[in-house]
């Protein structure tokens, strides 16, 4: 009894000290994947807003009403702050939906791109290209990726799932991974893109008078 006792609580701290692992090719691989799908999402929602303004219409009133008015804010650091959770919020859930064999990841990268494209779309018919840029892409360079690595993060969790039930392979080890490249990753990216769209791009836009 003893020795059984003593066998397991090896393998348990074998299967914790395990060296958890997520090759470069595997990892590109599902990033380039996500950023198609994000793209592709992204132009579906720009088409669909061009052939129903009225729809595009509605859809950028949500957002104004279930995003935004939760974010703005008189001051900068509280604004920075309720943009990065809401972001840790949204990529947490993309990275976490892997546990649904990547079924709730690839809805929440649909409906976030399919947003984007409606946005932008809304947005350019009052705003010139330029200002749309000015407006967006500062955060946008961080955020985006942000999102597209939570989105190949997911799958590789996904896939962590599949090949364990197909006997080919750990779960357990390739959430541990995944997850630490979140907290390594992600989590500071969102928190650059939530100082810049907080601090930097209202300065930038009202130097621009935008």
């Amino acid at each position: 009894m003893s020795d059984d006792m003593e066998n397991t609580k090896k393998d348990m701290t074998n299967m914790m000290t395990q060296k958890t692992y997520i090759s470069k090719r595997k990892f590109g691989a599902y990033v380039l994947f996500s950023c198609v799908m994000f793209l592709f999402f992204i132009v579906t929602g720009y088409w669909t807003a061009q052939a129903d303004p009225t729809a595009g219409d509605q859809v950028y009133t949500m957002f104004q009403e279930m995003v935004v008015a939760g974010v703005i804010s008189e001051s900068a650091v509280i604004m920075a702050l309720q943009i990065f959770i809401n972001n840790v919020q949204i990529c947490a859930l993309i990275f976490l939906g892997g546990a649904t064999f990547g079924l709730l990841t690839v809805f929440l990268l649909m409906t976030n791109g399919i947003v984007i494209g409606v946005l932008i779309e809304v947005l350019l018919r009052d705003m010139s290209k330029t200002a749309l840029m000015i407006g967006l892409l500062p955060h946008g360079i961080f955020e985006i990726p942000a999102v597209l690595v939570s989105a190949a993060l997911g799958m590789i969790v996904a896939r962590g799932l599949f090949e364990e039930f197909a006997g080919r392979g750990n779960a357990l080890n390739s959430a541990r991974a995944a997850g630490w490249l979140f907290v390594t990753y992600v989590v500071p990216f969102i928190f650059i893109a939530a100082c810049v769209e907080a601090f930097i791009t209202p300065f930038v836009m009202g130097m621009m008078q935008i």
